[in-house]
C-alpha cells in the first residue's frame, strides 16, 4: 500500500473524528456558558477556552 493510497484510507476517518470533537467542544462550551450565566466578552472567552479544554 504506497503512501496515497493510506492518505485516501485515513482521511475520511479524520474529518468523521475531527468533527465529532468540534461538536463536543460547541456542546461543552455551551453548557458551560449556561451554567455559569457567562455575561460579556471575558466571561464568554473563558467558557469557550473551557469547552475547548474538554474535547481535548
Amino acid at each position: 500500500m504506497g503512501a496515497e493510497e493510506i492518505i485516501r484510507a485515513i482521511f475520511p476517518k479524520i474529518i468523521y473524528y475531527e468533527l465529532i470533537f468540534n461538536m463536543l467542544g460547541e456542546a461543552a462550551t455551551t453548557r458551560i456558558t449556561k451554567t455559569k450565566d457567562a455575561e460579556g466578552f471575558e466571561e464568554n472567552k473563558i467558557a469557550a477556552i473551557q469547552g475547548g479544554e474538554v474535547s481535548r
